[in-house]
């Protein structure tokens, strides 16, 4: 399968893992650019929005710390940036479920991080900028209102983390993430990363060609997904530990916050997406609903897929952009559930 979507999508490498019973699988197909060396199996690829899966699992963590609830307000966690803005009854559960109003920013250009940063390269001191230039804006909604997807209001929810346990967000995910789930291949911008590893490409009018990501933007939208990098089986072990929370069982987080992660707002987000706690409930024909996500920095493409009845994580990416409903990655993670499903 990853072998004939490599070569139907016409991108340089494509990459599936599934785990079930226990058992990790992988498969990867193409090269790390183009013409260049073979891909390898257990070499980090960009996640991309991925990373609110990440960032929702720390909230969680922080709730069962006992430093804040699901119904915590802005005003109580950060109330030196939200006074005299329209955002101090902003709570953490409208911001996981992209229902707080705050500003959308899904297309963020350079001139944008060069104002909002003026040249900052701290990274908490970065995000802590921006959260104040998002607080300044009106909001798009009421808070609770709507639904709108907001990688602005997931920075805010790392700036709350980075708040209360005066941490950085990046040092959040690999202490709490990334060592406990024993996920060797997984990194954030701020490491460093190995050589060896696939990279980015957009498809432009002269052909694909091959493209950076890095820098500023990352750092600023961490917590939003910015410069997170994971291997095929390392993002699918991630996802299992949300499985085994699904299926009832304690584990990187107890079973009654994974539920609560999971389960999604009575408001649709879309026709056939429910959005819960930085996890999108999803409809496709002949599944269960799958638990999932995508994510894409505009040079990568990502999905993963959780199925608690069938008892399967499955996950695929790509390392080329794409704006298809059904890019190959989510095609991937579908065809693999489907033939799993009926074993």
């Amino acid at each position: 399968l990853a072998d004939r979507l490599q070569v139907e999508a016409k991108v340089p490498a494509l990459g599936i893992c599934r785990i079930a019973e226990g058992k990790t699988e992988v498969a990867v197909a193409g090269t790390r650019t183009l013409g260049g060396a073979t891909v390898g199996q257990d070499e980090p690829w960009s996640i991309g929005s991925i990373g609110k899966p990440l960032c929702s699992s720390v909230i969680g963590l922080l709730v069962e710390k006992g430093k804040l609830s699901w119904d915590s307000k802005l005003s109580a966690l950060i109330p030196e940036m939200v006074k005299g803005t329209d955002y101090s009854d902003v709570t953490i559960q409208q911001l996981l479920q992209h229902r707080s109003g705050v500003a959308s920013e899904t297309r963020i250009t350079p001139d944008l991080v060069d104002r909002v940063g003026g040249g900052e390269t701290n990274p908490t001191k970065l995000r802590a900028k921006y959260a104040l230039d998002i607080l300044k804006r009106k909001p798009m909604s009421s808070p609770g209102s709507k639904f709108s997807y907001s990688n602005a209001g997931y920075v805010l929810l790392g700036v709350v983390a980075e708040k209360l346990t005066g941490k950085t967000y990046e040092s959040l995910v690999k202490d709490w993430i990334f060592a406990p789930l024993g996920l060797k291949h997984s990194y954030t911008y701020a490491d460093k990363l190995p050589v060896a590893r696939p990279m980015g490409h957009s498809q432009m009018p002269d052909g694909v060609q091959p493209m950076d990501m890095s820098g500023p933007i990352e750092a600023m939208l961490a917590p939003a997904g910015g410069g997170m990098y994971m291997s095929l089986s390392d993002l699918a072990k991630f996802g299992a530990a949300h499985l085994q929370g699904l299926r009832g069982k304690d584990g990187l987080l107890m079973a009654s916050t994974v539920q609560h992660m999971h389960t999604g707002n009575e408001q649709p987000a879309g026709k056939n997406l429910n959005y819960a706690c930085g996890w999108g409930l999803e409809q496709h024909e002949g599944l269960e609903t799958m638990h999932g996500h995508n994510g894409s920095n505009g040079t990568m493409y990502a999905q993963i897929g959780i199925f608690p009845k069938a008892g399967i994580v499955v996950v695929s990416m790509m390392n080329m952009g794409s704006m298809a409903k059904m890019a190959p990655p989510v095609t991937a993670v579908v065809a693999v559930a489907k033939h799993g499903s009926k074993r």
